[in-house]
């Protein structure tokens, strides 16, 4: 019972105002390398145009999941199978479509 009690806790926690919480590094990684997009051209330490800093979050109907890879192999050390999966999920969403 105490352990049902504390797993409803956490799911109330976690869900309440989910939308109004910005996303972690981590997430933000995730769909960057799973779009097949580079973080490797922001530049650092200078001003930028916010057009420059979202670039890396739009999708490209072109990238396939041997960029993903390729991404991944030059830019991280995570293994590539979760964000080739999330790569293909990616093409159902909407906002791949326009």
């Amino acid at each position: 019972m105490l352990l049902f009690l504390w797993v409803i806790l956490g799911t109330v926690l976690r869900f309440t105002l989910l939308d109004s919480k910005p996303p972690w590094n981590d997430e933000l990684a995730t769909l960057v390398f799973s779009l097949g997009n580079s973080l490797q051209h922001i530049p650092l330490n200078q001003p930028i145009a916010l057009d420059t800093l979202l670039a890396p979050l739009q999708p490209n109907p072109a990238n396939t999941s041997g960029d993903v890879v390729h991404r991944l192999l030059t830019e991280s050390t995570h293994p590539p199978l979760y964000f080739i999966l999330t790569h293909e999920w990616l093409k159902f969403s909407p906002a791949s479509r326009v």
